[in-house]
């Protein structure tokens, strides 16, 4: 239940609750607030935040979007429930029956200028998908670290854009964001 409002609560924040198309202001990001790495191979550079989510426990969130010419985003990754300690976590597929929590990684496309989701992609549990949290401080808002991930399009969904690649991957990724509480 936990993982079904988070992405609801993720969804609902990308879309917005006004009819006008939801825009990302890179603006109010500071510049060294960054994810840089490599997306199937090509270079990315994106300026980000991290979220910091109070539940059960503390933890993290950090969403990836990809933009298109418009600045709408068009494709979306998420890796959640960070700890907020330095150390190696495992990434892994979102399991909506487990009564603990762990760090769990999902990707999608979206469809119509950021309006919802087109196509899901599952984590790919063949790859060692991984994010390292080298370095983390709460006084200051920052967190430094770096992240593996591939994601396969879901078997279990209907694919609506058969001009998408079918696997997504993330190598040689490092990050140093800022934390929005």
């Amino acid at each position: 239940m936990k993982y079904f409002i988070y992405i609801i609560t993720s969804t609902f924040l990308l879309i917005g609750c006004n009819k006008e198309k939801e825009t990302i202001d890179e603006n109010e990001i500071p510049e060294w607030s960054i994810i840089k790495g490599y997306k199937n191979g090509e270079y990315f550079e994106r300026k980000v935040e991290a979220n910091y989510l109070h539940d059960e426990s503390d933890y993290l969130l950090i969403s990836l979007f990809f933009l298109d010419n418009n600045k709408n985003p068009k494709d979306w990754m998420d890796i959640g429930d960070i700890p907020t300690s330095e150390g190696l976590y495992k990434i892994h597929k979102p399991n909506y029956s487990l009564d603990y929590i762990r760090v769990i990684g999902y990707y999608l496309t979206l469809s119509n200028q950021g309006e919802g989701p087109d196509d899901w992609y599952d984590l790919d549990e063949t790859f060692d998908n991984y994010i390292i949290i080298d370095e983390i401080n709460k006084k200051e808002l920052k967190v430094k670290g770096s992240f593996q991930a591939s994601f396969i399009i879901s078997p279990d969904e209907i694919e609506n854009n058969p001009n998408i690649s079918d696997t997504i991957t993330f190598t040689n990724s490092s990050f140093e964001l800022k934390i929005r509480e």
